[in-house]
């Protein structure tokens, strides 16, 4: 729908997507700007988050995954590095070499076996690669849905194997685009064919963690 405080539909289609949509989608994937939008609230923190998420999952929908927002996560706050939430600030988030950008999911569905609602909350921390790139937000939600749909209740590990294929993807375009190969930054998607099939989880330095 839009990114950055800026609508890329007009503004009427809004609420369609909020009462006529909504109701029917089983995985979401919105940016920060995107969720505000969907559930009427200012998001600056975890807490926020979470009401958003829970709005959303009361309308039907079983995974949220917050794909870029401007909430800080820490990731040295034990010698595990697992990703905890600090802050809420637009100055935290840089492409300099070495930062990290960070993914926000909740899932949740009712066990027709049980009848238990099944409640998780999980961050996800990877290496940022410099340069900016069309395509991207696209990209994230075609592999999220494809990963939560094969993986089904393996919200987790849906998040890393699309992680791990993104950064493939980034660092092929960003290695050819600085060779001068690639000088629009166009996604290598053919050339990242492998990637996409059969992401290396294990190579990219991808965290995912559990909280509460």
């Amino acid at each position: 729908m839009g990114d950055n405080g800026k609508l890329y539909v007009p503004k009427e289609l809004v609420e369609i997507y909020k009462k006529e949509v909504i109701p029917h989608v089983s995985v979401l994937t919105p940016n920060q700007f995107e969720l505000e939008l969907l559930t009427d609230m200012k998001i600056t923190s975890l807490s926020d988050a979470k009401v958003a998420f829970e709005k959303l999952h009361n309308q039907g929908v079983d995974a949220i995954i917050l794909t870029s927002s401007n909430i800080s996560v820490n990731t040295n706050t034990d010698e595990n590095r697992k990703p905890s939430v600090v802050s809420s600030s637009d100055n935290d988030h840089t492409d300099a070499p070495g930062s990290r950008n960070y993914l926000i999911a909740s899932y949740k569905r009712l066990s027709t076996e049980t009848s238990q609602v099944g409640n998780k909350i999980y961050v996800a921390s990877f290496p940022v690669i410099p340069g900016h790139y069309t395509g991207t937000g696209d990209l994230i939600s075609a592999l999220l849905l494809a990963w939560t749909t094969r993986l089904d209740d393996d919200l987790s590990l849906a998040i890393r194997k699309a992680l791990a294929t993104m950064q493939s993807v980034l660092k092929r375009t960003h290695e050819a685009k600085e060779k001068g190969l690639n000088e629009t930054g166009e996604l290598l998607l053919i050339q990242s064919k492998k990637s996409i099939e059969t992401p290396n989880i294990g190579g990219h330095d991808v965290i995912v963690a559990e909280i509460q």
